[in-house]
């Protein structure tokens, strides 16, 4: 097993005054890696599944221990699409940007905190806006 270090640092200055913070992570316990860009079409594709069992582009359900998509176009956003057991929810990942997670539950409604129900993520899909994007995935496991 294997130690993952993750840093994200934020710089800004405003007014003439720095704003920003480096946070570290260490994740322990990955055994397996998947690193692959991808091309993002208009038409939307399957980014990554979850499932009982590992196979080609599957990851174990509940094993995910960090998730990161990077939009690695200059210009056009990515529609990704999280798709759970019985409810999905939809982001938009601009151009330049990333979205990390660090598992594979989810859950979305519209009732509130006291209706959450976790579970694990079924899928992950894309669509691109205007034009074929390419996505940076990197999945930690």
């Amino acid at each position: 097993m294997a130690d993952l270090n993750v840093t994200i640092t934020e710089e800004v200055s405003v007014n003439e005054k720095d704003y920003g913070n480096t946070n570290n992570v260490t994740i322990t316990g990955v055994s397996e890696v998947n690193q692959r860009v991808v091309s993002v079409g208009v038409s939307e594709q399957t980014l990554v599944l979850f499932a009982a069992s590992a196979a080609a582009g599957t990851v174990p359900d509940g094993d995910a221990k960090y998730v990161r998509m990077t939009n690695m176009d200059s210009t056009n956003f990515i529609t990704i699409r999280v798709l759970g057991t019985s409810e999905e929810y939809f982001m938009r990942l601009d151009a330049g940007k990333s979205v990390m997670w660090g598992n594979d539950q989810m859950d979305a409604n519209a009732t509130g905190l006291q209706s959450v129900s976790l579970s694990n993520m079924e899928s992950i899909k894309g669509a691109a806006d205007t034009a074929t994007c390419k996505l940076e995935l990197f999945i930690a496991y």
